[in-house]
């Protein structure tokens, strides 16, 4: 299982876009577009919260900021110790 501080709901995620939650649901499909990190396989709308953290410091632009693709890899790892679960 999934640590409850490794994973966000939309509020939370909206939160840290510096957006209202509302605003978020409107822009999403412009975000994934946009390589943001897509909700966690099989739990509705929960996302990794490390996948979004470096996607946003991939934004930025700066200097040795986190590959936002690098989510994919963590995600299939993690999807594959809850299917051993």
């Amino acid at each position: 299982m999934i640590p409850a501080r490794r994973v966000a709901c939309a509020d939370e995620i909206a939160a840290m876009l510096g957006c209202k939650p509302r605003a978020f649901h409107a822009r999403r499909r412009r975000l994934v577009a946009a390589g943001f990190p897509p909700p966690l396989p099989g739990l509705g709308l929960r996302w990794d919260i490390q996948a979004v953290e470096a996607w946003i410091s991939a934004q930025s632009g700066a200097p040795g900021a986190a590959d936002p693709g690098g989510y994919e890899a963590r995600l299939i790892e993690r999807a594959a110790a809850m299917a051993a679960a």
